[in-house]
């Protein structure tokens, strides 16, 4: 630890002196009942001394730098590439607050350059993040970045409030952050439900005594709590300079004075171990993370320009935050009861009416996927999608056809072609992906139509202007065939249940609002989605959102679609031209109560044809490459059996081929075991 000068014994020390005179209280600290250990004098005297020295910084400005160098991802090409870097400008001002971030990652193939800024003028706060979207806070939001001077050795853990606030606990944090009471405390991933600190003693690092205080994370996750050990010397104003944690230990490797008697962390190394043999207790340091100052700007005078003049660039998607919660978007409460019922009956007749009005029809459409947020251990993640989309839909015939390319993390690309048609007889999928290296190639038959299959995956998608907005969360069940379900569970009925909330108005047109719950195995349900029909545009879904009943995910949306640009392709018969749908992250910026998207769809209408003057053969053309081996399923989607496909073309199975496929697989015991 490198200081320009050393100080004189402070009183802090002297007062530190005198708390180590008692004995120390053993960890009283149980994850199966979280509570707090009585009140000890020692741990609070470190506290007024810590808020003592904090209110010497109470007004700063400061520049940083952060280099992260991991060798877990180097390039291969040029293995002394830094994994991320990133620069921090951060004023508190009075009660006015900015910190303004440019950071550059590298994960994999795929680099990214981002500009953040935050800033709170007294009364709102507005936040940008470049590429990806803006908040307005009515209030204060604290970015997880925005760290006091004390609590900058913290910045690896988002702890971005007082250092004094962090050691007073669950209750004190909960107040800085604005987190309700009975909600995690969004420091670590998932959230904590406790965070005890307790004063454990004196050490000592390179020749500087410190205060030893140790601080539990319980959280709903792990049997244990996660501990953690920080080293606070009182000789230089009362900072962090050492602590270790289950995955890191961090290190101040400077100090400077910036002021007579007053400190600042000016070098920070955070070294991180390898998770897995962390779990085991080994510290395998396998990435440093190293922050040193630029500047320090004691008492600075910034206009006040700089608090509220925060430039949003057009285009860029705005949500107003109120109370942590998104403006105009909250989870409604269902109608219960026989009167709910009803009216849910009716509003399902309804829809049916109006979606038999868009038969027949044929649309071409370009559709997108983009993950703003990558998974860094998952090479094969996809980043990007971009495919042509053309659909026919004559009462039973459907036929769909996507092909476009992939882009994933690693930096490889794949191009994807599928058909997926039915002739009134046979449903057939073909699928490729190529290079074959990256994908593969499908073939399935199916007896019947799959449309209303029970399972919510398995449609021929086409597509209905009722049913885009919920293609976006992986449902391809028609929303008739959804609101017609009957109340009470079947095993084959998909695990989605609507109830009729009411009306609602969405920019500027009536709506009807239902909201749905998964009920079943093998789904969130915790999920709930809520849809608003628009009365005045053939009660299409115009608007989608879906919540999490999860502690520091409610009230915001975990998801928000909007189905736009609403046309009339015939007298009175409208449809939206453009679908978007942003998935939100999750974690501590969403506990926290901030909006930033993880991953986009969109959906772009190209052409919209009634009555197409489309030949019926096209339902039946479903190409398969030859030398590949087609599954066959019966009407509900068992398989019973394979055929070969020799040559390439379209795989048919004659009445008697499929009864032998049947017999044989009940003469192996399938039909029993299903």
């Amino acid at each position: 630890m490198r200081r320009t000068d050393r100080p004189a014994m402070s009183v802090s020390w002297c007062l530190g002196l005198a708390m180590l005179l008692g004995p120390i209280a053993p960890w009283a600290v149980s994850s199966d009942e979280p509570r707090d250990p009585p009140r000890d004098e020692r741990l609070a005297a470190v506290i007024a001394a810590v808020r003592a020295e904090e209110a010497k910084v109470r007004d700063i400005e400061y520049d940083v730098r952060t280099i992260i160098r991991d060798d877990r991802e180097k390039d291969p090409v040029d293995p002394t590439e830094l994994a991320g870097l990133a620069t921090r400008r951060v004023v508190f001002q009075g009660t006015r607050s900015y910190i303004r971030e440019e950071s550059f990652t590298r994960t994999f193939a795929i680099k990214s350059r981002i500009e953040e800024v935050s800033a709170y003028d007294g009364e709102r706060t507005r936040t940008v993040v470049s590429g990806n979207c803006a908040n307005i806070h009515l209030g204060r939001f604290v970015h997880p970045k925005l760290c006091p001077p004390h609590a900058l050795p913290l910045a690896h853990l988002d702890v971005s409030l007082p250092l004094s606030v962090y050691l007073e606990g669950t209750d004190a944090i909960r107040a800085y952050l604005g987190i309700p009471a009975g909600e995690a405390v969004p420091l670590l991933a998932g959230g904590s439900i406790r965070v005890v600190a307790r004063f454990l003693g004196e050490g000592e690092i390179e020749g500087v005594r410190c205060v030893r205080v140790g601080v539990a994370h319980i959280t709903s996750e792990a049997k244990q709590p996660y501990h953690q050990t920080l080293w606070l010397a009182p000789s230089y104003s009362y900072h962090c300079v050492k602590e270790e944690f289950t995955w890191h230990e961090m290190h101040v490797t400077e100090l400077r004075q910036i002021a007579p008697g007053v400190w600042f962390p000016w070098k920070i190394d955070v070294g991180h171990y390898d998770i897995p043999g962390a779990t085991q207790g080994k510290r395998n340091i396998v990435s440093h993370e190293v922050t040193k100052a630029r500047r320090v700007v004691p008492s600075p005078h910034n206009a006040e320009s700089l608090f509220h003049d925060v430039a949003i660039p057009d285009g860029l998607p705005v949500y107003t935050i109120t109370n942590r919660a998104l403006d105009g978007s909250k989870l409604p409460q269902p109608i219960t009861g026989d009167h709910g019922r009803r009216l849910l009956e009716n509003l399902a007749t309804r829809v049916a009416d109006q979606a038999r009005r868009y038969d027949p029809i044929e649309i071409r459409a370009i559709a997108s996927h983009t993950n703003l947020t990558p998974n860094k251990r998952r090479q094969s993640s996809l980043i990007r999608e971009a495919m042509e989309e053309h659909s026919i839909r004559r009462g039973e015939l459907l036929y769909s056809k996507k092909q476009g390319s992939l882009t994933f993390l690693r930096g490889s690309g794949s191009t994807f072609d599928q058909v997926h048609a039915y002739d009134g007889q046979w449903t057939r999928y073909v699928a490729t992906q190529q290079p074959e290296a990256f994908g593969s190639t499908a073939a399935t038959m199916r007896h019947g139509a799959v449309e209303d299959d029970p399972g919510l995956m398995d449609s021929v998608f086409t597509h209905r202007p009722h049913l885009l907005l919920l293609r976006d969360q992986m449902i391809l069940a028609p929303l008739t065939y959804l609101l017609g379900l009957p109340a009470q569970d079947w095993p084959r009925l998909p695990a989605l249940r609507f109830h009729y909330c009411g009306e609602t108005p969405v920019d500027g047109h009536p709506c009807l609002t239902i909201v749905g719950r998964f009920t079943g195995r093998g789904y969130d349900t915790n999920l709930s989605l809520v849809v608003d029909l628009a009365t005045d545009r053939n009660l299409i879904p115009i608007r989608l959102t879906t919540f999490v009943d999860a502690p520091g995910a409610r009230p915001l949306p975990t998801s928000l679609g909007r189905a736009e640009d609403l046309r009339e392709i015939a007298p009175g018969l409208w449809y939206p031209f453009r679908v978007v749908t942003m998935h939100f992250q999750g974690g501590t910026r969403m506990a926290r109560g901030q909006l930033l998207i993880d991953s986009r769809d969109g959906l772009r209408i190209e052409s919209a044809t009634l009555n197409p003057a489309a030949d019926d053969a096209i339902f039946g053309k479903v190409v398969v490459p030859g030398g590949m081996n087609v599954s066959v399923s019966d009407e509900t989607g068992h398989r019973v059996g394979f055929i070969r496909q020799n040559e390439p073309g379209v795989p048919t199975l004659s009445p008697q081929g499929y009864q032998r496929l049947l017999r044989e697989h009940q003469r192996k015991g399938g039909l029993r075991n299903r």
